[in-house]
């Protein structure tokens, strides 16, 4: 199946998504996610294009610049923020996800300037802490989840 007929939301990461990130990801909408391991150049935009991923709306961990990169470049990036509860036993769990898009807006009334800001919005993971199945912090084999 297509991403078109199935909402996959693509994870770029080292680490297999987990149970929680992927009941997070159904609850924004998506059907399941697909880990995508990338390292991402100084050039995330091109690395993204060179993968074949045309898709505007990713899961992302990387640093900062990264980021800023594929916001300015019209990316919507979804970030999981992962407990640290856990931590200390190498393994993690979601407590939830920040989506940020970068907005542009007029600042006086004739459109001639305009400014922008990082739209963040927070999602609450469905399943609780206790509840989810632990993650390594090891990375592991790629692997495509969906139902």
């Amino acid at each position: 199946m297509s991403d078109e007929l199935v909402k996959i939301l693509l994870f770029m990461s080292r680490h297999a998504p987990n149970d929680g990130q992927i009941e997070l990801a159904r609850k924004i909408g998506y059907e399941g996610i697909k880990q995508i391991d990338l390292v991402f150049s100084k050039d995330p935009v091109k690395d993204l294009k060179e993968k074949g991923i045309k898709n505007k709306t990713i899961s992302i961990v990387a640093p900062s610049y990264i980021t800023n990169i594929l916001l300015n470049a019209g990316y919507t990036l979804i970030e999981f923020v992962n407990s640290p509860v856990k931590r200390g036993k190498m393994v993690f769990c979601c407590e939830g996800a920040y989506i940020y898009s970068l907005k542009c807006v007029t600042k006086d009334y004739q459109g001639n300037q305009w400014d922008a800001f990082i739209e963040q919005r927070y999602v609450q993971c469905p399943i609780s802490i206790e509840e989810q199945v632990e993650s390594s912090l090891v990375p592991t084999e790629s692997r495509e989840v969906s139902e």
